[in-house]
Order: structure tokens, then sequence, then C-alpha cells
């Protein structure tokens, strides 16, 4: 008894670290697209195209974190 009570805090933050490092990595990716976005708003010429870029590709960070939730359930 006294080494499952042992394990539960240890597995709790286990599954807290888990999920903050998954957290900072989407956060990151987020902010590696908008600035993918400026800079190839720079380099193309036109600030309709960055902006269109930086939306497609939240569009599809959102697409994946909402399956990857509904896969989870």
């Amino acid at each position: 008894m006294a080494e499952s009570l042992g394990t539960k805090p240890v597995e709790g933050a286990e599954r807290r670290r888990r999920a903050n490092v998954r957290l900072a990595i989407i956060l990151a990716s987020i902010a590696a697209t908008f600035f993918a976005g400026v800079i190839v708003a720079r380099y193309v010429g036109g600030m309709e195209f960055g902006m269109s870029f930086v939306g497609v590709v939240a569009l599809v960070l959102l697409v994946f974190a909402i399956a990857r939730n509904l896969r989870d359930k």
C-alpha cells in the first residue's frame, strides 16, 4: 500500500510535465509560423500572401490539434 501511495505523485508530476512540454511545443510552432509568415511576406513583396500563409498554417495547426483531441477520446 505504501508503494502505490508513493508512485501517484510521481505519475501526476510526470503527466503534468509532459502536458507542459506539449504546450510549449505548440506555442513555439505558432510563434515560428508567424515569423515565417513575416519573412515570406518580405520576400514575396505582398502583405496579402504573408497573411494568407499565416492563416493557412494556423488553420492546419488547429485542425491537427482538434483531430488529436478527438482521437484521444
